[in-house]
């Protein structure tokens, strides 16, 4: 029947004005900018998850207890005071 892209109601205008298009160009440049921001932050806990995963592993390995802590890595544990008779 008829062109079925073309809106009856905007016959005097040939496409999407020039402002409409600024606008989207804006939108889409804001879009991508919260995706690469979203994408960092998701690059930066992964980081994080991969940290504690291998200090996790180290720790269940039998690395240093405390070599994260203040304490010296070498120290050994107090023993329990021996109780006097």
């Amino acid at each position: 029947m008829g062109r079925r892209y073309n809106d009856p109601g905007a016959s005097s205008s040939q496409g999407p004005s020039t402002k409409d298009f600024a606008t989207l160009q804006s939108n889409i440049s804001r879009l991508f900018s919260i995706i690469e921001d979203q994408h960092n932050q998701i690059q930066t806990q992964h980081d994080q998850i991969t940290l504690l995963q291998s200090m996790l592993m180290k720790s269940i390995e039998g690395g240093h207890p405390g070599a994260s802590s203040s304490q010296p890595p070498h120290q050994l544990p107090i023993p329990p005071p021996h109780p006097s008779h």
